[in-house]
């Protein structure tokens, strides 16, 4: 949603180019830099940089620094190296390796040591953007800026199907809520699932976002009584305590977690579930929908551990765990019941809870489309499972053998002494799954 770290971290400048805007996903270019095919070769090739200088300034992370008077094909290359760096403390990129040859490397070395300022050499640069990374926050002016109307247009054109099932699936988990409840919509955004939620149940809705321009594009298209109000999650929010029946949020949380240092990241979160506690009735059933980034595999603790702080109950629900596109994680919070500790196996790998169970324990609802979803994921990793022992059982010393742990193989071999080495998927999925479901969460790792 909008809560959204802004990708433009990077900005470079010089003193003698007009403004212009680049199209890269994590740097802003406001200078002039050559780009050419030509005068990249030129680059690589020459010895000595070019007489021709211009000075470049970096603003990395919201701060400034004065690299120097560098030779004007060479500012594409200091970019090239501070995208790398950058996706280095970050930890993204890390499969789209950015590299440069080793005669423009030392061109760029040659400058910097020559006619550098703060920075003198690459590896400066790099120390430097480690520092910055380090002290970095993310502002409300910042994210103001990034998300205007017409990215609000474009975002409404591609999302507006999958905030739509991930709004009732919040609504779903957080079991039953009474005729005419008032929910507060964190990270509302363009209003998609504030207008979903209030469509769909009848649910009185106030949205709160950071961005002015994600509210105006939410306002202006609003054809329900939804308020709206301009507020950022990671602070203290503008209600009075106990005022809301349920909250829910829709892919926003994850960035609370996400994009800065764990200092940061740690005081921003704590401030979340704290406030959204404190503007919350004490019975209340809370669900927060968050997406997990490759490189960020421990997002889900740090908001489970987070939210532990301020409620009694959070249980991380994960829909389809072995699927890439479809799944979706979801914390539920509560002050009125204990935590589920009962796992199932098909779940455990991403230690969350089963949707099944969950809904089961918490008495919530799952639709029949997607209760045939979730049944169905179970019975495709059943089948997994016992064709890779399979193959485990019939040539133990094969170098392809699929990768399993321990508690894969067990499982896996109880599977197949249960329902054979041949089952088919469709037998699964069809006439024996109800007894696969028993079977899988009558069994405890």
């Amino acid at each position: 949603m909008s809560n959204k770290t802004p990708t433009s971290d990077i900005l470079i400048t010089t003193s003698t180019s007009a403004p212009t805007t680049s199209s890269s996903a994590t740097t802003t270019v406001t200078s002039s830099p050559v780009t050419t095919s030509s005068s990249t070769t030129n680059v690589a090739t020459t010895t000595k940089p070019s007489r021709k200088r211009k000075r470049l300034t970096l603003d990395v992370f919201g701060r400034s620094v004065k690299v120097g008077c560098l030779p004007g094909p060479l500012h594409s290359d200091v970019r090239t190296m501070l995208l790398k760096y950058v996706r280095e403390v970050r930890a993204k990129g890390r499969h789209q390796s950015i590299s440069l040859s080793k005669p423009r490397l030392e061109n760029v070395e040659t400058a910097l040591r020559e006619n550098g300022e703060e920075v003198k050499s690459l590896n400066d640069l790099r120390n430097m953007v480690q520092h910055r990374y380090n002290s970095f926050s993310v502002s409300a002016e910042s994210i103001d800026t990034y998300y205007t109307e017409k990215r609000a247009e474009g975002y409404n054109k591609v999302c507006a199907g999958p905030q739509y099932t991930m709004s009732k699936r919040c609504v779903e988990l957080s079991g039953k809520i009474k005729k005419h409840a008032l929910v507060l919509d964190v990270a509302c955004g363009s209003g998609l699932s504030s207008d979903t939620i209030s469509k769909e149940y009848g649910f009185g809705v106030i949205g709160c976002d950071v961005s002015s321009g994600m509210l105006s594009k939410a306002k202006s298209e609003g054809k329900r009584a939804i308020d709206y109000v301009r507020t950022d999650m990671s602070q203290p929010m503008p209600f009075r305590s106990n005022v809301f029946d349920t909250a829910f949020s829709v892919s926003a949380i994850h960035y609370l977690a996400e994009d800065v240092p764990p200092r940061s990241a740690k005081a921003r979160m704590s401030t979340f579930f704290r406030e959204l506690r404190r503007t919350t009735s004490t019975n209340a059933n809370i669900t927060c929908q968050f997406h997990e980034k490759r490189g960020k595999e421990k997002t889900h603790k740090a908001l489970q551990d987070a939210a532990l702080e301020s409620f009694k109950a959070s249980d991380l629900v994960l829909d389809q765990p072995h699927e890439t596109s479809a799944q979706r994680w979801f914390l539920c919070l509560s002050n009125n019941r204990s935590s589920v500790d009962k796992k199932c196996p098909v779940c455990w790998p991403k230690n969350a809870m089963c949707p099944l169970i969950y809904a089961k324990q918490c008495a919530t609802k799952v639709s029949p489309q997607h209760l045939k979803w979730l049944e169905n994921d179970h019975a495709k990793y059943a089948r997994r499972l016992i064709r890779c022992v399979n193959r485990h059982l019939e040539a133990p010393d094969h170098p392809y053998l699929p990768k399993l742990s321990e508690e894969e193989k067990t499982l896996g071999l109880k599977l197949r002494d249960r329902f054979g080495s041949s089952v088919s998927l469709e037998t699964l999925q069809g006439k024996r799954l109800d007894e696969l479901i028993a079977f899988l969460h009558g069994y405890l790792t």
